[in-house]
């Protein structure tokens, strides 16, 4: 997959700013910000919502924590989504918080 995609246009466009010779790869996916990550991140989208009819959007891995799945989902897709208040008592919603407030450094109120 990331070969092909690796071939599309848009993808080529957003790889050649960063490096001309450069190729998609996970290292590249998982690029933050607005100049680097951005822009390949929505070329990819584009690349997967036309060149794969029937997806209904992106399954990928967290930059911040490999173990968490994250999913863009396209807007004409229906879903239910269900969501739940952070709660410090849940030790996965206490790692996730803990560990994106350690990488942003960002000091947490007592109990998290």
């Amino acid at each position: 997959m990331l070969r092909r995609l690796d071939m599309h246009p848009m993808v080529r466009a957003a790889i050649e700013l960063l490096d001309p010779e450069g190729h998609l790869d996970v290292a590249l996916l998982r690029l933050g910000g607005r100049k680097l990550g951005r822009p390949l991140s929505q070329a990819v989208g584009t690349a997967v919502r036309g060149g794969c009819p029937g997806a209904l959007g992106v399954g990928y891995h967290s930059r911040l924590a490999s173990d968490e799945r994250c999913f863009a989902i396209w807007g004409t897709t229906l879903v239910d989504v269900k969501s739940a208040a952070l709660d410090p008592d849940n030790p996965r919603h206490r790692d996730a918080v803990r560990a994106v407030a350690a990488r942003f450094e960002i000091d947490l109120p007592e109990g998290w």
